[in-house]
């Protein structure tokens, strides 16, 4: 017996008769009472599918062979408890609110009672499909360190363990890459750009800022924190690529896309 769904049982056997017609299937469960004839199927025939079943019931079969003179002896039983159904009602209404240009707020409706909880996923472009980044059990979920400029699509799916239940439609948000937030030093600046080895940063030196570096990605590839005025990036074992740079303040925060040659 193998269980296929909350609602579909597949029973097998080992067709040993001789001359039978065919075989009937019953089956008992706690909303009947002994067992109830099914089905039939022709002979030599080894399995069968049940179908239209309860969520989270036991049923019991057994299989009888048949032909004009009679039935042969139902002595064998099987059993199996069908799974939990699955959630039934997708989320909707998917909304995606930018919080600064590195962080989205996502959030849905729930329409299902019986979900173990949400997964989003976002679409991968190099591979060209939909990954699950996080599951949660909340209506709402933060994804962090995006990349300014760049297209991001999600879609969230309820889930519990007999299935999920189908999509939200697609949403789409793309941040947007800001320059200062209320800094106190407008003349912070970052050069060369394009670069080749070395950036120079000016920071007047009572500020204290951490710098993150991206590539074009989003993968961190370096983090320096606790500066504090003038410095310089060493960026000679960087290859040349598009970079995103984030200088951090207890005042605000910057980004700004470098071009390493």
């Amino acid at each position: 017996l193998q269980v296929l769904a909350w609602d579909k049982i597949r029973i097998n056997w080992q067709d040993i008769a001789e001359r039978e017609d065919g075989f009937i299937i019953e089956r008992s469960s706690a909303h009947s009472t002994g067992f109830i004839k099914v089905d039939t199927v022709p002979a030599n025939a080894s399995d069968y599918t049940d179908k239209g079943l309860q969520p989270e019931t036991e049923y019991t079969y057994r299989i009888a062979s048949y032909n004009i003179h009679g039935d042969s002896p139902s002595e064998t039983t099987v059993a199996g408890t069908t799974f939990i159904e699955p959630p039934n009602g997708a989320p909707s209404d998917l909304i995606i609110e930018g919080i600064d240009p590195w962080t989205i707020k996502i959030t849905w409706i729930d329409n299902s009672f019986n979900e173990d909880g949400f997964v989003v996923e976002r679409y991968n472009h190099d591979a060209g499909t939909f990954e699950p980044i996080d599951s949660t059990t909340a209506t709402t979920y933060t994804d962090e360190q995006l990349i300014p400029g760049i297209e991001y699509l999600y879609r969230v799916v309820a889930y519990n363990g007999g299935g999920t239940s189908k999509y939200t439609k697609v949403v789409t948000f793309t941040p947007v890459i800001t320059g200062f937030t209320d800094l106190e030093a407008p003349e912070i600046r970052l050069y060369p750009n394009p670069v080749v080895d070395y950036l120079n940063i000016d920071m007047p030196s009572q500020i204290p800022y951490n710098l993150m570096l991206y590539d074009a990605r989003g993968q961190l590839l370096k983090y320096v924190p606790g500066n504090s005025g003038p410095s310089v990036l060493d960026l000679q074992h960087i290859s040349n690529q598009l970079l995103i740079i984030r200088i951090q303040t207890k005042k605000g925060v910057r980004t700004e896309q470098i071009i390493k040659k």
